[in-house]
């Protein structure tokens, strides 16, 4: 932890910047979720928005609760990994400026 305070301020404010960049290239990043092999994806952005969904032709002979499920499935693959890429890119933003141990809520 730093002991000059205008050190500390400027390593703050180094970190909000990262933060804001890193934040806008998570959010401009696309995510693709599957289920089922790739027969049914679903693309997310970084801001959890559904941009697009598919499914390969012979998922259309399954009964609607069995594609709807296949859907759900791809979706949350898409968002797991939204949230494990904004995990890795954020961590470690506050280092040398938090107390040992403490963490950032992301």
């Amino acid at each position: 932890m730093m002991n000059n305070p205008g050190k500390m301020v400027k390593a703050m404010a180094s970190m909000q910047a990262n933060m804001t960049r890193i934040q806008a290239e998570i959010a401009a990043s696309e995510f693709t979720g599957k289920a089922a092999n790739g027969l049914v994806e679903v693309v997310v952005n970084g801001k959890g928005e559904t941009l697009r969904a598919s499914m390969n032709p012979a998922v259309r002979d399954e009964d609607a609760e069995t594609i709807a499920t296949l859907f759900a499935v791809a979706f949350n693959d898409a968002h797991r990994q939204k949230e494990e890429t904004s995990q890795a890119k954020l961590k470690g933003i506050g280092a040398g400026l938090l107390p040992a141990g403490f963490k950032l809520p992301f």
